[in-house]
């Protein structure tokens, strides 16, 4: 992964509200980076009547695949009409195809993008160590802090409460202030990781949650990216892994 995004890539669809759109044009503005924007067709709507900027969403995810360097930004229902998979078949289709960091906006989520504050999650299992290079790109690319949000059972082992020998928050944490982003890390005791990381976002007014795309049922990030883009405030940043 490139030391910055080198260009911000925003699929928009009539039936949703353009909040990615938007969102992409001023991170694009506030990095002086390049943005293309990718207009979805509209189901069953003809070639001869498409706008030049108008393709069907295998097509667009065929185009952006292999963009290195690209942050994509996409709207996704989380609810209601078309979201026979959660989010919605074209969300959906991009995630499991293009292999970039992708900024989600459900339907309740909000960016301010004047004091950008990461909100990487970690729990005990490490898989989220993935997400340590993408938020050391978009750290450097649009001046953000970040804050490790640590994911802890609430009986943890050993049963006098001690950190265990390997810990992989503290591990994240400091992984990523080695690459110069200015870092804290907040312990939070939960059974239920959704719901911590969305009370997390609710805080911070400039937040992005940031956890990885599992691809996997058998792993509770599949469920919980889902939960996070349904209900969350603000936008999440789906790293590949």
């Amino acid at each position: 992964m490139s030391d910055r995004f080198c260009t911000v890539l925003a699929v928009h669809s009539a039936h949703r509200r353009g909040a990615a759109v938007d969102a992409a044009q001023r991170l694009a503005d506030n990095a002086s980076i390049l943005l293309t924007s990718f207009d979805i067709a509209e189901r069953g709507q003809a070639d001869r009547v498409r706008t030049a900027r108008s393709h069907d969403v295998q097509e667009i995810a065929s185009a952006i695949k292999s963009r290195a360097g690209a942050l994509l930004v996409v709207d996704a229902l989380g609810g209601g009409p078309d979201a026979d998979w959660l989010y919605d078949d074209d969300a959906e289709h991009l995630l499991a195809n293009v292999p970039l960091p992708t900024l989600v906006f459900g339907p309740h989520a909000t960016l301010d993008i004047t004091r950008l504050i990461l909100l990487v999650a970690a729990d005990a299992s490490g898989t989220t160590t993935a997400s340590v290079a993408a938020a050391a790109v978009w750290a450097a690319t649009f001046d953000s802090t970040a804050i490790v949000v640590a994911l802890d059972a609430p009986d943890p082992w050993p049963a006098d409460g001690a950190d265990p020998t390997v810990d992989p928050p503290r591990q994240l944490a400091a992984a990523l202030a080695d690459t110069g982003v200015t870092v804290e890390l907040q312990r939070r005791r939960t059974f239920d990781p959704g719901d911590a990381l969305t009370e997390a976002a609710a805080d911070v007014p400039g937040g992005v949650l940031v956890i990885p795309a599992a691809r996997f049922p058998s792993d509770h990030w599949f469920s919980t990216s889902r939960r996070l883009i349904r209900h969350a405030s603000r936008p999440v940043l789906l790293v590949p892994s």
